[in-house]
């Protein structure tokens, strides 16, 4: 049956596969293809200096022709043209002339982006994103910051690595498997194999009941899971920091989450005693009635088989401010939670393993849902994943992944094919605002510790952190624009994309939505 199955859909790939492609010789070609290429991966350059990006443009006429392109640079998120020019381009038929376009030698850390098109606007107008970054710190890791990634590649590697983070969460399911001992072994090989190369901290998911461990309750034995997280940890002993148990488990489940989690914890204590094992990965608030925290207390108190407590932080309704307290997924309340979740867990860790905001283009999903509206604009992507990120932090949350690295797919009016951080388009994978973003806060705050956080108006945040002897310091307003007052010790002010302004003694600063870093021996707030 399952054979025969196998060959309808073959058989239907290949029909639509030759449709596609007789509809594709039927399209008519533009006379000319215009086409933008960075030299570098991502198009992350390390300085203003390094950028190179290629206009290049295909004659696809029977002759050699000419081609004039209008082409702009500009800088996000604010869209400030920086420059712009046109240019004449020939080629014989068939093939491609290209040239490198000028950039901007004083024009700092950021994203910038290049677009092109034809005077007559008949051809298609085509984009490039050009980012540059500080390298992450050589000397010291952001070990508390990773990504969902999902499936181990060189690209989300290389992506993550550019960034300064090497924690990534993967998912490893329990319903990839097609029996007890059908696990898809090369698939998780290889992945496993490039993040050791690459130097990545692997969180796979452990989870989703397979069709063949299922009752017909619609639950499954925990002996059946334990034994599927024992043959993992077992095959990459020493190769897996941690585990998560499961991911945003249905309320139906609660019954046997003791059993399981018990049953799990001494799997995973026989098979590698180093890994720690983390769960449940549930989606609510930390202190909402009858929501998470009950599974730690009598009778599950799960608690004790946990060497980390983790859950999904989104927001809600998910285009919401990181501050906000109205609603649930509320960063505020962690200052509560935080230290009452870690007294009731066995390794008295808590993570946050999945939030995020999506760039969808669509305002509502469903107008009733708690959750609806999702957009958030590029700018409001990177300021809210970076002030949440800056009050978990603060507030004492051991380590948090982002949803996530990306890239984007092609249907913008889908929320969840726009979380990502960094986008794909027809000439490669390029950053998004929120990128950059946070590359500048690992570079300012990786090997920090959380001191706490300040609140000198209702509206404005003060996040501190101290390094060695040290003090970073992070500052934004929850709304619109203000001013605050500091004073600095021979330091330095950083703007959200790593452009530093020196900074000694008392200094007033222009307060927004996004956060700017403060970094001195001391620094102190001027009431």
């Amino acid at each position: 049956m399952r054979t025969h199955t196998i060959k309808i859909l073959l058989a239907l790939l290949l029909t639509v596969s030759a449709v596609t492609a007789q509809a594709q010789k039927n399209v008519p070609k533009a006379p000319f293809d215009i086409v933008l290429e960075n030299s570098r991966f991502l198009g992350v350059y390390d300085s203003p200096q390094a950028v190179q990006v290629a206009l290049r443009v295909r004659n696809n006429q029977p002759m050699e022709s000419t081609m004039p392109v209008r082409w702009e640079l500009r800088r996000l998120p604010s869209g400030e043209v920086l420059d712009k020019g046109q240019i004449t381009l020939t080629s014989p038929s068939g093939e491609t002339s290209w040239t490198v376009l000028p950039f901007p030698k004083g024009a700092g850390y950021g994203l910038y982006e290049y677009t092109a098109r034809s005077p007559d606007g008949k051809i298609h107008t085509e984009s490039a994103r050009a980012a540059v970054m500080r390298q992450p710190p050589g000397d010291r890791e952001m070990d508390n910051l990773g990504f969902n990634i999902h499936v181990v590649g060189t690209g989300n590697a290389l992506a993550l690595r550019r960034l300064g983070v090497r924690w990534a969460r993967i998912d490893f399911n329990w319903n990839f498997t097609t029996s007890r001992d059908g696990i898809p072994w090369g698939f998780f090989d290889k992945q496993v194999d490039i993040g050791d190369f690459y130097g990545l901290k692997l969180l796979p998911n452990l989870c989703y009941i397979p069709k063949w461990a299922e009752k017909p309750d619609g639950l499954f034995d925990p002996k059946d899971h334990a034994d599927y997280v024992s043959k993992i940890l077992t095959r990459y002993k020493g190769r897996l920091p941690a585990f998560d148990i499961w991911n945003e488990p249905p309320e139906s489940m609660n019954k046997i989450w003791a059993d399981d989690c018990k049953a799990v914890y001494e799997a995973a204590r026989a098979a590698d005693p180093n890994c720690k094992v983390t769960g449940l990965s549930v989606a609510a608030n930390p202190g909402n009635p009858g929501g998470f925290f009950e599974l730690l207390l009598p009778p599950a108190s799960i608690g004790k088989y946990l060497d980390v407590f983790v859950w999904n932080n989104y927001p809600c309704p998910r285009n919401r401010r990181p501050e906000d307290t109205d609603k649930v997924g509320s960063v505020e309340e962690l200052e509560t939670w935080l230290p009452k979740i870690r007294d009731l867990t066995a390794g008295r860790e808590v993570w946050s393993t999945e939030h995020g905001y999506s760039t969808c283009s669509e305002k509502t999903t469903d107008p009733k849902s708690p959750i609806s509206p999702f957009i958030v604009t590029e700018k409001q992507q990177g300021d809210y994943i970076v002030r949440q990120l800056l009050l978990e932090f603060a507030y004492g949350l051991d380590r948090v992944f982002l949803y996530q690295l990306g890239a984007d797919g092609d249907n913008f009016d889908d929320p969840e094919a726009q979380w990502g951080v960094t986008r794909n388009r027809d000439n490669g994978t390029s950053a998004k605002v929120a990128y950059v973003q946070i590359g500048n806060l690992v570079r300012e705050l990786a090997g920090a510790k959380p001191v706490g956080v300040e609140k000198p108006a209702p509206d404005y945040r003060v996040a501190r952190f101290r390094r060695g002897d040290v003090d970073v310091v992070a500052a934004w307003k929850i709304r619109d624009s203000g001013k605050l007052t500091f004073r600095v010790e021979k330091g330095y002010v950083s703007d959200p994309f790593g452009n530093r302004t020196p900074a000694d003694g008392t200094v007033t600063l222009d307060i927004s939505e996004s956060p700017v870093f403060l970094v001195s021996r001391h620094v102190e707030r001027v009431p």
